[in-house]
């Protein structure tokens, strides 16, 4: 489904891993895709989503819905991947979460309000972001934990938005 150099398929084979394994690991990067148009970018997304473990895949993650799906008693419980991420520089809030969510141990304080009254809540941050996106953000605490991968244009054997029955099944096979 993807196509490119031999160091960039095989670092996300070895991140689709890492994501089967966050309980052994205290510090991780983020792999962000960088392409135009056709590239693979949002391919390499979706294979993340399609065999990733937990994955929560969109191209318009709300701070409120990361919050929820990273939760509050148990880190590293699944992975966001964020496609169309070039526009994330408008978000500084979820830029705040990014950034915390590289190393173990990591919340952010959130009162939320209840029946009559607020509460505060810490949720966790930590976790594998995968990120794919036609330029890189211009944020100088987020590159510091981003893996940029320059997509390269090619010809896949199989298009991953629209998998065959036998590619949906070796796929299933992986995860």
């Amino acid at each position: 489904f993807i196509v490119n150099t031999p160091v960039a398929q095989t670092l996300t084979t070895v991140d689709i891993l890492l994501t089967y394994c966050m309980d052994w690991i205290d510090l991780v990067h983020f792999p962000y895709y960088v392409g135009d148009t056709g590239s693979g970018k949002s391919s390499n997304a979706r294979l993340f989503a399609q065999i990733g473990y937990r994955p929560m895949y969109s191209e318009s993650i709300t701070t409120a819905n990361i919050y929820q799906y990273l939760g509050e008693t148990e880190e590293g419980q699944g992975i966001i991947i964020e496609d169309e991420a070039h526009e994330l520089n408008q978000d500084r809030e979820k830029i705040k979460i990014y950034k915390n969510g590289y190393s173990r141990g990591s919340k952010i304080p959130r009162i939320v309000s209840g029946d009559s009254a607020r509460i505060q809540k810490f949720y966790y941050t930590f976790g594998i972001k995968v990120f794919a996106g036609e330029k890189v953000p211009n944020d100088k605490g987020l590159l510091e934990r981003l893996v940029i991968v320059k997509m390269i244009e090619g010809t896949p054997r199989g298009n991953i938005k629209k998998p065959t029955v036998e590619e949906k099944q070796q796929l299933t096979q992986l995860r």
